[in-house]
């Protein structure tokens, strides 16, 4: 795993030291970065007003450029898990986004599983 990507024992260990509620659930969220299967987390979620806001691993982006320069950053054999919370009139933009980035990931030696 790259070093910039915080591994479980370092968040527990973190999560340890930590001081105060506000801190214990930041930490906590850390800890959802990957699930069960070791895959990273990378997903979408619209505002009110339909803008997508993603997130790779613990990193918050605003475009699907970004997210393709963070992919970038990964080695072959990456393995991302997708999630989102698309709003109902947002479905068909977010298929055409996973379509997209699955596509972006398979041809650097990755995958994108639902």
């Amino acid at each position: 795993s790259p070093a910039w990507l915080v591994e479980r024992p370092q968040i527990e260990r973190l999560r340890e030291l930590s001081v105060g509620s506000q801190i214990a659930d930041w930490v906590r969220s850390l800890m959802r970065v990957r699930d069960s299967a070791g895959r990273i987390t990378l997903g979408v979620r619209f505002d009110g007003e339909g803008h997508p806001e993603f997130t790779v691993a613990q990193y918050t982006l605003p475009t699907l450029d970004a997210v393709r320069s963070k992919l970038a950053q990964f080695p072959r054999g990456t393995a991302f898990r997708w999630r989102s919370c698309p709003l109902p009139t947002q479905e068909q933009e977010q298929e055409a986004m996973v379509k997209e980035l699955t596509g972006f990931v398979q041809s650097r030696g990755m995958a994108l599983v639902r």
